[in-house]
């Protein structure tokens, strides 16, 4: 009996694996399948009131390319407020956002440092603004022209369908910039592009449980009104989507709308952002999958169940880790009948993990990828294995610090 354990349990893994893939090349192919897009003019007489809040800590420095993206969309002018949040600013950010035209709200408070509570104390103070939609962009991203207008327009689709609390997120993009290791921000842009395509775009069309990207999405009046904004973790965007699914309300992709934000120059510099993304998702995980899978029993509602198991796919190196200890057990207890299964099993889900690497690398985007990248992905994945090695002993969960770009 006790013999029989090994082998059981590199089934088991042989098969998540198997299930996991297939998962994620599932919504690749629908991804590929679906049609992007295409941006198209306003028509008819626009109303609707848009609030552009952009967190600011310590941007003096690029915070005018991105104010300049901003003045410059084709929106009326009139229906657009734009306020820059300095958030515990000790460099000239105010100054410069004043001087470009911005607004500036000012935060100080080193107790409560990061992102979601500079959002959650602009939203509480928006409170007295009037305004149909609030757009998030960082401080150091631009916008194309007509982002705005794209998403106004899906906006006032879904409130013709009768569904006015919303959350939307536009396409956000990497700039390819001449930077340092040019293979490892090739391989994160093209990372990006399939979290769009191969995860957005699809579950998208198909009204599943989205998360938001934390740069480029937009909430309603009335979906704040019903899902307050509280998230203060470092994840707070994930944190907030969590919050929209279980209340019911949708997170929309725009593909059209486009935000590009600039890249960290290294794996150096790249190091500390990821560290604290990952950290932040596992404890997210950990809290979040049994509030989804509890919101799907009380609410009989499958699409939260679905939700968990997208969030515990979020990492793809997750099905890696899966993937080699089925492959690590099954070469120490390989004989019989189980072993055979267990290892054509493990074959399948290589193949479709494989099909996936593809579609990332020849259609998530229209960029040319050299042999240079091609031959960077064993360094990238290393990288990533150890960012989620760091992060899963508890490495950057507390630590809040800005990114170097």
């Amino acid at each position: 009996m006790w013999r029989l354990i090994p082998d059981l349990l590199t089934v088991t893994l042989s098969g998540m694996a198997l299930m996991v893939s297939a998962y994620i090349l599932f919504f690749a192919v629908m991804g590929i399948r679906l049609k992007r897009r295409v941006a198209s003019e306003l028509t008819g007489d626009v109303t609707y009131r848009v609030l552009i809040l952009v967190p600011a800590h310590n941007e003096g420095v690029g915070i005018t390319a991105c104010i300049r993206s901003i003045n410059d969309l084709q929106y009326p002018p009139h229906l657009v407020r734009l306020v820059v949040i300095a958030d515990n600013c000790s460099d000239d950010t105010s100054e410069i956002a004043k001087e470009c035209g911005a607004e500036v709200w000012s935060r100080n408070d080193i107790t409560q440092r990061g992102k979601g509570y500079a959002l959650a104390w602009a939203f509480n103070k928006a409170q007295s603004v009037s305004y149909d939609l609030a757009l998030i962009v960082d401080a150091d991203s631009v916008v194309n022209r007509d982002c705005v207008t794209n998403m106004v327009m899906r906006y006032d689709a879904l409130r013709k369908c009768g569904i006015d609390a919303v959350a939307l997120q536009a396409r956000y993009e990497f700039e390819n910039a001449d930077v340092k290791q040019q293979s490892f921000n090739t391989l994160t842009r093209l990372s990006k592009a399939a979290e769009n395509r191969f995860t957005y775009l699809p579950r998208t069309s198909m009204k599943l449980v989205n998360l938001l990207q934390g740069n480029g999405f937009a909430l309603s009046y009335t979906a704040l009104q019903r899902v307050p904004f509280v998230a203060g973790s470092i994840v707070e965007d994930a944190e907030y989507a969590i919050d929209l699914a279980l209340g019911g309300v949708p997170v929309a992709y725009v593909d059209d709308a486009v935000v590009v934000s600039r890249m960290t120059s290294s794996m150096r510099d790249a190091g500390p952002q990821r560290i604290r993304w990952a950290s932040g998702m596992i404890k997210l995980m950990v809290h979040s999958i049994p509030r989804l899978i509890s919101g799907a029993i009380r609410k009989r509602d499958w699409k939260l169940a679905e939700g968990a198991i997208m969030l515990l796919c979020t990492s793809r190196m997750i099905l890696v880790y899966i993937t080699a200890c089925a492959y690590m057990l099954l070469l120490l207890h390989h004989d019989g009948t189980l072993g055979g299964i267990s290892f054509g099993t493990l074959v399948l889900s290589t193949l479709f993990q494989g099909c996936y690497l593809w579609c990332v690398l020849k259609r998530s985007s229209d960029e040319q990828i050299s042999g240079a990248t091609i031959m960077g992905i064993p360094l990238y994945w290393g990288f990533l294995w150890c960012i989620q090695l760091w992060a899963s002993v508890g490495f950057g969960r507390k630590e809040w610090k800005r990114t170097v770009r």
